[in-house]
């Protein structure tokens, strides 16, 4: 990846991360979830391992946010639960995690071939 299209991506995700929030706090819990997403496959194509870890840390947050402040709302948990699902939050907190294991794995991998761990 260019030194352009890396910035280009974390620009993007920086942006991603700040409508996150910024539609989570309005309590517009849907588009937070879609800039949530956003900003995952951001971090995936960066391939970044902390930024990963990061948007798991925050999805588990805001669905305890959701489930404190609005535990009827349809994603919080419970209605979730009734419905034999489980959340969006949460499983976006899954995945993020998921690829954040895959991100070190990846970068091991490139430092085991004599490689950068940085690419």
């Amino acid at each position: 990846m260019s030194r352009v299209d890396h910035d280009a991506l974390v620009s993007l995700y920086d942006r991603l991360a700040s409508v996150n929030l910024d539609a989570f706090e309005a309590g517009y819990f849907e588009v937070a979830y879609h800039a949530l997403m956003g900003a995952l496959h951001t971090a995936e194509d960066l391939n970044d391992e902390d930024r990963l870890r990061a948007l798991s840390r925050l999805a588990a947050e805001q669905q305890a946010g959701i489930d404190a402040k609005v535990p009827d709302h349809r994603l919080a948990t419970a209605p979730a639960a009734k419905r034999g699902h489980e959340t969006i939050f949460a499983m976006a907190s899954r995945q993020a995690s998921a690829r954040a294991i895959m991100a070190r794995r990846d970068k091991q991998r490139r430092v085991e071939a004599g490689g950068s761990a940085s690419a």
